[in-house]
Order: structure tokens, then sequence, then C-alpha cells
């Protein structure tokens, strides 16, 4: 969801700034005469507007509200998957990459056809299968004889151990070869003479996208040498990194808001969901698993993206004022407050304020006590005015 922006763009704030030139410069003209000494302690501390002034640009004023604001622990990370939504593809078998037509950002379905490998080792492999599946009738079948004869006495037990170990052993070399087939996709069932072939296609075992691929139609790829790299990113977390002073503060569910890094203004929603054990003893930060609000999750989010995340640890209520009441200059944040209004004119002096949490609205006055309970404020325009 988007949250507002308050800060002023450039056009908007010398647009603002030049109207308020105009306004004061207008009131200086009809402004009685001031001894040098008066117009310096005002120039330093104070800013005067009309009532004409002062309605004009629609100023308002206002005072101090209670507002509520989270105390948060800053951290950094990324998007992720669980590794089981990510999966390196590879083949059994080497060979020549015959069809290859994805792309990295390609969709892909589970069992869908990835690539395409040639080997004339493939036809070999099913021949041999044919071969020994040809032969275990004849080898059972003397098998068989071999034990009728060693019961009647007319055949050796040594004929008969030979018949049983080429029994057995081919069919040993047939189920083996048959468990091969089939990671190569070919039914050893429906295998016959007619329809053996030299390629083998690779599936893909999930749906996701393709986020690399490292081999190009007409390479030789060995076998188990990685291809691929299929990303399922329907669950996308995130990971985050806290420093280990801050550790103690956060806890199991607090709520996160976070944003992408190249767009700050738009914020998102997540949750801690678990905090790991161990430290990083070189960073000296902590891993925090959270997961992400369904309503936040985007199409443009994907794994690796970077994030800067607020893990909300506190909830306090406290004095505050509207965001566009703060000018900050040199470091130092400022309001107008209002000093009199008599006369047909408004005064404002220049106070400094401490800072603390912000919402969406507001920003918390740490320093709220040192002013009357009364005071008002300019509650917009403040940066323009101190600023010129």
């Amino acid at each position: 969801m988007k949250t507002p922006n308050y800060s002023f763009s450039k056009s908007n704030a010398f647009y603002g700034l030049g109207v308020f030139l105009l306004l004061l410069t207008s009131l200086s003209c009809n402004q009685t005469e001031k001894t040098p000494n008066e117009e310096a302690n005002l120039a330093e501390d104070h800013i005067e507007l009309s009532e004409i002034q002062f309605e004009a640009v629609q100023l308002q004023t206002g005072g101090f509200m209670e507002d509520i604001f989270n105390e948060s622990v800053h951290s950094n990370g990324y998007f992720e998957v669980p590794p089981e939504n990510k999966v390196v593809i590879s083949s059994y078998f080497g060979g020549r990459v015959k069809e290859l037509k994805l792309l990295p950002g390609n969709k892909v379905t589970k069992n869908q056809d990835l690539f395409t490998l040639e080997n004339p080792e493939f036809i070999k492999l099913q021949e041999e299968y044919l071969s020994a599946k040809g032969q275990i009738k004849n080898l059972k079948a003397e098998f068989d004889r071999q034990a009728d004869l060693l019961k009647e006495h007319f055949s050796s037990e040594k004929s008969f151990l030979k018949s049983e170990l080429d029994f057995q052993q081919t069919v040993l070399r047939m189920e083996s070869i048959g468990k091969q087939l089939l990671l190569m996709n070919i039914d050893p069932d429906q295998l016959t003479p007619s329809n053996m072939r030299s390629t083998l296609a690779v599936k893909a075992p999930i749906s996701g996208y393709v986020s690399s691929i490292k081999t190009v139609k007409g390479s030789n790829l060995a076998a188990s040498q990685e291809a691929m790299t299929i990303v399922n990113a329907d669950e996308l977390h995130l990971e985050l990194f806290i420093f280990e002073k801050d550790i103690e503060h956060v806890k199991e569910g607090q709520a996160i808001d976070f944003f992408l890094q190249n767009d700050p203004q738009t914020t998102y929603q997540a949750e801690v969901h678990l905090i790991n054990k161990s430290i990083d003893k070189e960073l000296r930060t902590i891993n925090v698993h959270a997961d992400i609000y369904k309503d936040s999750i985007q199409s443009h989010f994907f794994p690796g993206l970077y994030v800067e995340a607020f893990i909300q640890t506190k909830t306090i209520r406290s004095m505050a004022l509207p965001k566009e009441a703060i000018a900050e200059l040199d470091g130092n944040n400022f309001v107008l407050k209002l000093m009199e209004h008599d006369n047909g004119k408004y005064t404002f002096e220049k106070s400094e304020v401490i800072l603390g949490e912000s919402n969406t609205k507001n920003v918390q006055i740490l320093n709220a006590e040192q002013f009357d309970s009364q005071s008002q404020f300019l509650l917009k325009g403040t940066f323009q005015l101190i600023a010129e």
C-alpha cells in the first residue's frame, strides 16, 4: 500500500517559496520602520505574516496531539524461497544439448521438457536391455531343466549352479538397465526394437521460472553437470539480519514494515516467524525469517531482491506534530511556534525540537514538555518559511 509522501518536490518547494517571498516582500513594504537591532532580532528568530498572507496560502496552526508510535529495530535483508522451492537441474547422463528453447525468466510447469540431450550411448543401453530381456526366457528354461536333472541325478550340481548363476545375473542386469531407462524417461516395459531412441528429455521437477541457464544448444553436457536453475516463488519470505545488540527486543509474531530500496515510499507488511539461534561471528548479526502477508506479495518480488525493514518491537503513545510542521536545517529540527496573533498579523518563533519515532502522518516530539501545553504551531509550510 502507498504511504503518503510528505517530502516537497523541488518544483513545489520553489513555487511555495516564491509565493512566500512575494508575500513577505509585500509585508515588508507596508510595515512600519524598525530600528536595526529590532530588525536583526526579528530576522533571526521570528517570522511575521499578515492575515492576508496567512490565508492566501491556506496555512493552519494547531497544538500537540497524542498519537501511537511503534518503536522498531532497523534491519536489511532480501527475498528468499524455501530450499525445496529452488532446484538445480542436471542430467543423470551426459550428452550433446540438442534442443534448448528456454530463457531466464521463462515460466515452466512440472514435468515440462526443459531441454533434450543426444548420445549414441542411449541406444546402446536400450539394446543391452532388450538383449538381456530376450535371454531371460531361455536362461529360465535352462535353469528349470538343470533343476529337474539334478533331482533325477542326471546332472551335476556344478551345471545346475552355473545355470542358476547365469539366469540370476541376466535378471539383475536387465533390472539394473531398466532402472536407468526410467531415469531417461523411457518405459522399459514399452521398449521395442522399433521405438528405441538416441535422445532423452530432461523434465522440470517443479513448477516455477527459470532463474539461470548454464549451457547452450550444441554443447556437451557431462553427467550431473548443472544446466539451469528453477525457482518457485509462490512461497517467498524475508531473510533479515539484525545486530546482536537488538536481539533481546525481537520476538516471534512481531509485525514488520518493509520496502524495496528503490521505492522507499511504498511499504509492505510481514511478520517475524523464526529467529536463528546462532550469530555470524564476523558480522555479529542474527538471521530472522519473516513471513510476508499475502496481501503484500507483489508480482515484482523475486528471490535475491534487497529490502529494508523495521521490526515493530513496542507500541507507545506520545505527543506529536505533523511531519509538515517540522523543518530540518543543518542537522537540527525546528518548528514555528505561534507567539502572537494580533493587529492583523501572526508572529512565529523558530524553536528547536527533538524527534523520536514517526508514522505515516506524524512524528514524535521528545521534548514536548519544554513547551506550554497550549502552544500552537504552524502545521505546514514550515520549511519554506524558515529556509527563506
